[in-house]
């Protein structure tokens, strides 16, 4: 699987359970909100983080690059998505709180991170395929002493 396509599953994968988990989240907060945000939230997160696609395909790239253990590059490249979660809806908490009230920020971002987890987890194999690719692809470097 290319980086690209790699990066387009994870970034989309990511904004349906992000859609799922917050529409669920709402509805058992008791609010009929939620099952409208089910199938709005997607919409508004392809619009909204469509400027994070690139970003994605960018540290995915870099993970490549990294010396570490394929389970290693994926934590990292973890990190740095949730890293770019939360910077974010910071850029845009205004606008979420008037969407879904005070207080909603946390909810949000957990939910953002906990469908980045599962995003990542189901893309695992296909990540680990990559570096292994990229690790045979690249020879070993050679010791300068």
């Amino acid at each position: 699987m290319s980086i690209l396509k790699l990066s387009l599953r994870i970034w989309v994968q990511t904004i349906l359970f992000n859609a799922l988990i917050t529409g669920i989240g709402t509805l058992l907060m008791g609010q009929i909100f939620g099952f409208i945000v089910i199938f709005i939230l997607p919409v508004l997160g392809i619009v909204f983080a469509i400027p994070l696609l690139p970003l994605t395909n960018a540290l995915i790239r870099f993970s490549v690059q990294l010396p570490y253990s394929p389970p290693a590059r994926i934590v990292w490249l973890g990190f740095c998505l949730s890293v770019l979660i939360v910077l974010f809806y910071n850029l845009f908490s205004f606008g979420f709180m008037i969407l879904f009230g005070e207080g909603c920020l946390f909810f949000l971002i957990l939910a953002a991170h906990t469908a980045l987890i599962l995003a990542l987890y189901f893309a695992g194999g296909f990540l680990k395929q990559l570096y292994a690719e990229q690790d045979t692809q690249t020879p070993p470097h050679a010791n300068s002493e």
